[in-house]
């Protein structure tokens, strides 16, 4: 097999990095009032380097929804290496990273910003509802193991009971960051959703 050229590495390189970049900067200031210059400020790479990989914000933007989106699985393999013995234990796999830095869920706001400025292009729209809905599938596979085990309530659907989760937690991520306290609750608002 040929290796790849080191213009192709650098590229891959300089595509990573700026998915990086988008990722921690769209979440200081919005989609909408984030601009191209905000996102390569004192990064060291060029507008240039933007435009060879990316034709617009928009474009941008929803290559990030899919780098975020990722291979399906991640949850059901962590769901499956771990053994939590109670259902607080189990949500606190999938949701510790957000209690331990609310931040985290703030790249949920900039998706409604992204989705409220688009709302009128549908192809765009579904773009949008095609990452939740990889979201509802990756809790739904956690959750079926969980509901395996016992944990969590099996007379529902775990991808309906995965859809719930996902707005009850959307919902405390978005009080946390308009009004900044709440995210607290979303564990046992979750808790209180599945519980057996």
């Amino acid at each position: 097999m040929a290796r790849p050229s080191k213009h192709a590495e650098n590229s891959a390189a300089t595509r990573a990095r700026l998915l990086e970049l988008g990722i921690e900067r769209f979440p200081l200031k919005g989609y909408s009032a984030t601009s191209i210059r905000d996102l390569l400020d004192g990064s060291g790479l060029a507008i240039g380097a933007f435009y060879y990989h990316f034709t617009s914000k928009t474009d941008f933007f929803l290559a990030i929804l899919d780098h975020v989106s990722g291979p399906r699985g991640a949850f059901g393999a962590l769901a499956a290496s771990a053994a939590p013995e109670t259902l607080e234990d189990a949500l606190l796999l999938v949701l510790g990273p957000l209690a331990a830095d609310p931040r985290r869920g703030a790249m949920s706001l900039v998706v409604a910003d992204f989705a409220l400025v688009h709302r009128d292009d549908p192809d765009i729209r579904g773009r949008v509802v095609e990452v939740r809905r990889h979201a509802v599938r990756e809790i739904a596979d956690f959750l079926a193991v969980m509901q395996e085990r016992g944990l969590v309530r099996d007379d529902m659907d775990v991808e309906l009971l995965a859809s719930m989760v996902f707005a009850t937690v959307e919902g405390h991520v978005f009080h946390q960051e308009i009004y900044g306290e709440g995210f607290v609750t979303a564990l046992d608002a979750a808790v209180r959703v599945l519980g057996a």
